[in-house]
């Protein structure tokens, strides 16, 4: 199965109650209503306010699971450098929300 990587807006972001590690953040992504996905970014952003208005890469097209209670329907990608710090992919200038990420000399 091909990977879906859609650009998206991060609109709301909260620390989660029930997992130290975790922000529920809501995405939008073009689609009818936000996505909610779960992100065990906490050691990497200090308050979920640094999330909010971020323009990301959202893995989209996995299968919604439970998540410390809720369900969460996607990935936000990150990459991490050599000293281990963590930071999410931001989308491209210029890209819209539902968009779908593609890579140079990669095929569709």
């Amino acid at each position: 199965a091909k990977l879906e990587l859609l650009v998206g807006t991060v609109t709301s972001a909260e620390p989660h109650e029930g997992a130290d590690a975790l922000f529920k953040t809501w995405v939008d992504c073009g689609e009818a209503e936000a996505r909610t996905v779960g992100a065990g970014l906490r050691a990497h952003y200090g308050d979920a306010a640094e999330l909010v208005g971020a323009r990301v890469l959202v893995l989209s097209n996995t299968k919604p699971r439970n998540l410390a209670g809720f369900k969460s329907a996607g990935m936000l990608l990150c990459s991490t450098d050599a000293d281990g710090a963590t930071a999410l992919l931001r989308a491209p200038e210029g890209a819209k929300n539902g968009d779908r990420a593609t890579f140079a000399g990669l095929p569709d």
